[in-house]
């Protein structure tokens, strides 16, 4: 069988100098394989510490706003019962506001600190912030209801004013929807940050190939 010959033209191969194969042209880089995570008990850990964290610091910076900033309800005394003096509830309305707009803007803090302090991210870690930042709602609205004086005493120094006398009522979360402010505004914030600073993937370098 006779060997293929080179084509007109093809000076062929020259010694000293290997043929060139258009099949065997390198592959592309990729660089470095990336490294491995710490593990699932460290990332169960972490999530843990997160929720722990984001419950308590969220609860009681939400609660303690709340009590401060939240515009309390008067009550006017006509000698035997206490009445509400504006019948159409803006105080309540306000309380629930300020309640939702706290713990939005807790949360947005506790996301960005929490991503910040573990930027590798992962389901675990959301799922803390997450869980964590709700019990931290509920901690905040049963602080904000401690800290206010007990029904029973209102109603008690209620009784001792005259008719005109106006007294202020404790405040009460009316609107269940505010406990979500503290949990959406951390995942968002948490979410904004992981978009802006979180890891990326390795690109691959695609190398030159081979010439002729």
């Amino acid at each position: 069988m006779n060997q293929p010959q080179p084509a007109p033209g093809d000076p062929g191969p020259q010694p000293g100098r290997a043929a060139h194969d258009p099949w065997s042209a390198p592959l592309p880089e990729t660089g470095p394989p990336p490294k491995a995570g710490p593990g699932l008990r460290a990332d169960l850990r972490d999530a843990l510490l997160v929720l722990v964290g984001s419950a308590l610091v969220g609860g009681a910076a939400v609660g303690l706003l709340w009590y401060w900033l939240a515009p309390s309800v008067a009550l006017v005394s006509n000698g035997e019962a206490l009445f509400p003096r504006n019948s159409e509830g803006e105080g309540a309305v306000a309380a629930d506001g300020t309640f939702l707009l706290a713990g939005i803007g807790v949360g947005v803090v506790l996301g960005v600190v929490t991503q910040l302090l573990r930027r590798r991210g992962g389901v675990p870690l959301v799922l803390g912030l997450a869980v964590g930042s709700a019990l931290g709602a509920l901690l905040a609205w049963r602080l904000g209801i401690l800290l206010e004086p007990p029904r029973s005493e209102i109603v008690e120094r209620g009784r001792e004013l005259e008719p005109g006398g106006v007294i202020d009522a404790p405040r009460e979360l009316t609107a269940w929807t505010a406990l979500l402010g503290l949990p959406f505004g951390a995942l968002a914030g948490h979410a904004a940050c992981f978009a802006a600073w979180g890891p990326r993937d390795p690109q691959p370098r695609l190398g030159a190939h081979a010439r002729p």
